[in-house]
């Protein structure tokens, strides 16, 4: 896109060529016309005998050819220069159009036709000015004589009017020829425009309509019909001479376009076939083989994202048993260890009691984690029984936090809870909804930064079209790097610590997920650095 320096150059020089344009077409018709008495009179010298020599007149005739090639040389470059400077450049290529270079390219042309034709009374006006002035004797020698009384067919008027009359006349005939002159230039920077913009086939009522007749059929799906109404087309165009030549030149051009479209789509679904899913159709457009395209690359696409995902899922299945089989040997360990130091020293060794004390921990733990298996397993199935009611959030809250107080005691972790100053009633299961802010705060127990504050709010969301949500948010600041991905996070058997130890199962985030989600509720988690952000949302009650 040029700049306004750059912009107004170029308008100032199309204004200079313009008007140099202007001025050398009627200088080269006037002179024309001029010439052309003359012509008539050195003719009519031999019949009227108007005492000068054919020498005499062809001298006189000379300096005014000269100001004709002058004039047309001036004309065609000033014309030329203000065609190439025409327009104001736009960013992106072509250049701006106004609501007259938009109009039909034929009906420019059926103007410019009629424009040309006002040529004629104004060649007219001057041819009779030309006769009654005394310019024609004084320059051939004839004496201070007009043409017309030279030839007797001078009017009995006086010089005076006889002058005043010819001035008018080459005065009229002068702002004609200078109007035509500025509407044809008009009329040729619009077809000039047209084509800087490479529209000029849109820019014709024949184009518009191919276009238009073309993008219709190309949009259709019906591939058949179409084609049957291009072929008919082609027959009836093809019965005249010039219909005939115009099809051939039309199937040397469109054809050889078509096949090399064809070509594209065979060549991309033989990538796709042989495995390249990596491949794309590159063919810009709306016709029927860029929908064709872009079904393959769609498929193409969706065959590598079930790729993808099944390569991820083999994945997680390899993870999900190799931590399943560490969460469940570590425990069984133990207790066959301590089980083996219980025989080897006898119920009746000192230690015994320790040993049956790790013996149940362990057992509670395998039992917690079992239990964790089977509430996951209803819970993302959705096969778990739900009794929703009206409860209040943050009393849900309060007594949450109150049953984990000392836990989170023991991290030297300090609460900062920000409850609504009114009830926060939302629609849900109490049974279900302790449990998510018990996997929760068991979350913030085992991972938050030891001595550090967890941030909880309750919102109120609102949002047209939706229902209204209550927001809970959780909010603390991880003891270990957090280098995970929040979506791999929420897998199960994925915890924050890639060393797993510490105790758990690794589904408390899983299970809180799909327990709002059978509630018609929502779970998510976020990660900003080390900053760890847990958010419930549930729908509102009355």
């Amino acid at each position: 896109m040029e700049n306004n320096l750059e912009g107004y150059e170029r308008k100032r020089v199309c204004g200079v060529a313009s008007v140099l344009a202007i001025l050398s077409f009627v200088a080269v018709f006037a002179d024309g016309v001029f010439l052309d008495i003359m012509i008539r009179f050195r003719n009519e010298n031999q019949f009227y005998d108007f005492g000068v020599t054919t020498s005499r007149v062809n001298h006189a005739m000379t300096p005014f050819w000269a100001v004709l090639f002058a004039g047309i040389a001036v004309f065609f470059v000033s014309l030329v220069v203000s065609v190439m400077k025409c327009g104001r450049l736009k960013e992106g290529g072509g250049v701006c159009m106004t609501w007259f270079d938009r109009i039909f390219a034929e009906a420019h042309l059926l103007l410019g036709i009629c424009a040309a034709c006002i040529c004629a009374p104004a060649g007219w006006l001057l041819q009779n000015a030309y006769r009654h002035i005394r310019w024609l004797g004084l320059l051939t020698g004839a004496g201070n004589v007009s043409y017309s009384e030279l030839i007797k067919t001078h009017a009995e008027i006086s010089d005076e009017e006889l002058l005043f009359s010819a001035s008018m006349e080459i005065a009229l005939a002068v702002i004609l020829l200078a109007l035509i002159a500025l509407f044809e230039l008009l009329i040729i920077h619009a077809f000039a425009k047209k084509l800087k913009n490479r529209g000029f086939w849109k820019g014709t009522f024949i184009g518009w309509l191919a276009v238009g007749i073309y993008h219709g059929l190309a949009q259709s799906e019906k591939t058949y019909r179409n084609l049957m109404i291009v072929l008919v087309l082609l027959t009836l165009v093809s019965a005249t001479m010039v219909g005939a030549i115009a099809v051939l030149i039309l199937i040397f051009v469109v054809v050889p376009k078509y096949f090399a479209r064809y070509d594209a789509v065979k060549q991309g679904i033989t990538e796709v076939a042989s495995g390249n899913l990596e491949y794309k159709i590159n063919l810009p457009g709306d016709g029927e083989f860029e929908r064709l395209a872009e079904k393959v690359n769609s498929i193409a696409g969706a065959q590598q994202i079930a790729v993808s995902n099944e390569l991820k899922n083999e994945r997680m299945k390899t993870e999900l048993i190799t931590n399943v089989s560490h969460d469940l040997r570590t425990p069984l360990t133990s207790m066959i260890t301590y089980v083996d130091l219980l025989e080897n020293e006898g119920l009746d060794s000192p230690n015994a009691e320790e040993y049956l004390q790790v013996i149940d921990e362990k057992t509670k733990s395998l039992y917690k984690l079992t239990e964790d298996l089977f509430e996951a397993a209803k819970a993302s199935s959705g096969d778990i029984p739900v009794s929703l009611e009206t409860l209040d959030l943050r009393a849900l809250t309060e007594q949450a936090l109150g049953e984990f107080s000392d836990q989170l005691k023991e991290r030297k972790l300090s609460v900062v809870f920000t409850p609504p100053e009114e009830p926060a009633m939302i629609l849900g299961d109490g049974r279900l909804l302790y449990r998510i802010m018990e996997n929760m705060l068991t979350n913030v127990g085992k991972y938050a930064l030891e001595g550090s504050r967890v941030y909880i709010n309750i919102d109120e969301e609102h949002k047209a079209g939706e229902p209204d949500m209550r927001i809970m948010t959780v909010k603390n600041i991880s003891d270990a790097p957090l280098n995970i991905d929040t979506d791999e996070l929420m897998n199960r058997f994925t915890r924050g610590d890639d060393a797993r130890n510490t105790e758990g199962s690794g589904l408390g985030l899983a299970i809180a997920r799909d327990l709002a989600a059978v509630m018609g509720g929502r779970f998510r988690v976020s990660i900003d650095g080390d900053l760890f952000k847990c958010v419930l949302m549930m729908p509102t009650g009355a």
